[in-house]
């Protein structure tokens, strides 16, 4: 027996597609779903004298099986909240590029770029790179293609790279391959940093002149990727984390390239070197991200960590770049075993945020190790401090444990304090 079929979402652009719209889902619907404020506009008049406008409850107590099929073009929020409600398989779109399927955050329209290859997500130890050839725009098609298979493998559930990985969940995804995430997370030729960190596992990338006699440096992809016309739109996203990209000597370039075009980014940086066209990029409100790698509360710990000695340094930066106007404006500590797991070192980060006007936090190990007892004495120790000056612990967090993952969450909710 046919399920009954139900709309939901009352838009603009109903009348004009309602017949369409029957044709698609295979039937008239026998009732219109909507939120109860819409639904009491309709108390005693049917849409187009013809369906009856209820709220979900009142749908679902009169046909508990439907089909329902939503109008809304932006509907991820309604998709979740019907998927709870019946079976999700049965949630069907006229509108938004939606499917209910195994994916990630990743999945489909994000691209880890490196100098000789790529990688679909960023979580490089569950998927591996993918060879890539040619000019940025070859290179991007060879990712659509390599995308739109992987995702019809794991619609179809056969064998893929992603099986097994634990990021892979059911939820409402984009149904078709559209990149808007560009990601610089690995080394490319021509990066570099100032930095000698004692916990950085890419100082022997950044450090090695074979890397420069191939591939493209950042520059050159950003300024091939902003010649291609179906990127010239305020939805696609650049994430630059690869090296120190202030000390980058395309930096002034890429800058000018973010400029002009619409573009949204976010960077992770050390904070050490000012720079006028970052900080007139700032000024634009399309800058996501800034977080800071301070790791450290007081200028000699920092020396040691940083192998520099530039902690005010940084501080002035932070206060010239104007970062309170961002809101994804981020100071990070790593926890370093004998280096800055003290109270120092955690009371004068904490004062530092306050004092640059940070708002939120991130704290994190040296590349996924446990979180010692001492240590987690002093994360509960560092939230509540930052909770008491109005600094929230971001949410997600970067090489820590899922036991200490989770450790973290459960002290932030306990001072209300989780970003």
């Amino acid at each position: 027996m046919d399920k009954p079929i139900l709309y939901y979402g009352i838009s603009g652009r109903l009348s004009r597609k309602m017949d369409q719209y029957i044709q698609i889902s295979g039937g008239e619907p026998l009732l219109m779903i909507e939120k109860p404020e819409v639904v009491e506009e309709y108390r005693d008049r049917k849409l187009f004298d013809r369906y009856e406008v209820v709220t979900v409850d009142e749908a679902l107590s009169r046909y508990p099986e439907p089909v329902i099929w939503v109008t809304f073009s932006k509907a991820i929020n309604t998709a979740r909240m019907l998927g709870k409600r019946v079976d999700p398989l049965d949630v069907h779109f006229f509108e938004a590029d939606l499917e209910y399927r195994p994916g990630c955050s990743f999945l489909g329209h994000f691209i880890s770029y490196r100098a000789s290859n790529f990688s679909p997500c960023c979580i490089v130890s569950k998927y591996p790179s993918v060879k890539a050839e040619g000019t940025v725009e070859e290179r991007l098609d060879q990712w659509k293609s390599f995308e739109t298979k992987l995702l019809d493998d794991i619609r179809n559930d056969r064998p893929n790279g992603c099986m097994n990985c634990p990021h892979l969940v059911y939820d409402f995804w984009h149904k078709t391959v559209k990149l808007d995430t560009v990601n610089f997370g690995s080394c490319q030729p021509g990066d570099v940093c100032n930095y000698k960190c004692v916990y950085c596992f890419a100082e022997k990338f950044l450090n090695d002149p074979a890397k420069d006699k191939e591939g493209l440096t950042t520059y050159e992809v950003i300024e091939q990727l902003s010649q291609m016309p179906e990127y010239n739109t305020a939805e696609l996203k650049l994430n630059i984390s690869n090296g120190e990209f202030t000390a980058n000597k395309d930096c002034d370039e890429v800058m000018d390239i973010l400029l002009r075009m619409p573009w949204k980014a976010s960077f992770l940086t050390n904070g050490s070197i000012y720079r006028e066209k970052f900080a007139e990029f700032l000024k634009t409100g399309r800058a996501l991200k800034v977080q800071i790698s301070l790791d450290a509360g007081t200028r000699e710990t920092y020396h040691k960590v940083k192998g520099l000695d530039t902690f005010d340094k940084v501080i002035d930066n932070i206060k010239r770049y104007e970062l309170k106007n961002v809101e994804g404006f981020v100071l990070k500590y790593i926890f370093l075993e004998g280096l800055n797991d003290n109270e120092a070192d955690v009371d004068g980060f904490v004062d530092t945020a306050a004092e640059v006007g940070c708002r939120k936090m991130t704290i994190s190990s040296n590349l996924f190790k446990p979180f010692t007892p001492e240590m987690r004495t002093l994360v509960r120790r560092m939230i509540k401090r930052a909770a008491d000056a109005g600094i929230r612990l971001q949410r997600n967090m970067n090489y820590v444990t899922k036991e200490d993952a989770a450790f973290m969450i459960d002290i932030a909710k306990e001072f209300d304090n989780l970003g």
